[in-house]
């Protein structure tokens, strides 16, 4: 089951709402998946055409789950798959850095006067990516979904997995 997911999360240059899709998963994996989120509920089921191979069958069913609850995605996929789900990521170019350093105010003038002589570089972050998770106001809400088309194959239990979520991008 840990080669469903490996990596989730990805540098996006822009913030918005991604996809995860994987082929022939197995349906006791997502079964399990949805048994360890106790908050996750079916939005929608509906009949739907496949257009994007692997074409199968000409109409599948798809299965829309929904949950607001961050706790309940990153046990589950700790759980279940082994990964390790980072919910925010800072970077200083294109290199990834830890948390952004709080200075006090003078070793921020100091360092200040220094990039205005040119003795120091840049080491604030100049890009935060996060996941965004929860009930927002009115329509902007910020769900994890998870998608199921169980019958795409025509043999085995097998099916279409994609999960979609919202990244923010915060450039500083």
């Amino acid at each position: 089951m840990t080669r469903h997911f490996k990596n989730i999360f990805v540098l996006l240059p822009l913030g918005k709402w991604c996809r995860i899709e994987r082929f022939d998963v197995p349906e006791e994996y997502v079964q399990a998946l949805l048994a360890d989120m106790p908050n996750a509920f079916l939005n929608s089921t509906r009949e739907r055409r496949h257009l994007r191979p692997p074409v199968w069958k000409d109409t599948a069913k798809v299965m829309h789950y929904r949950t607001y609850e961050i706790g309940d995605i990153v046990a589950a996929l700790a759980q279940r798959s082994g990964v390790t789900l980072h919910l925010k990521k800072t970077y200083l170019g294109e290199k990834e850095v830890s948390e952004c350093p709080k200075d006090d105010g003078r070793t921020a003038l100091e360092v200040a006067k220094a990039k205005a002589h040119g003795q120091a570089t840049n080491r604030s972050p100049t890009l935060q990516i996060q996941i965004v998770i929860g009930r927002g106001e009115g329509r902007a809400t910020r769900e994890f979904e998870i998608i199921w088309w169980p019958e795409m194959f025509s043999t085995g239990n097998h099916g279409k997995l994609t999960l979609r979520f919202y990244v923010s991008k915060v450039v500083f």
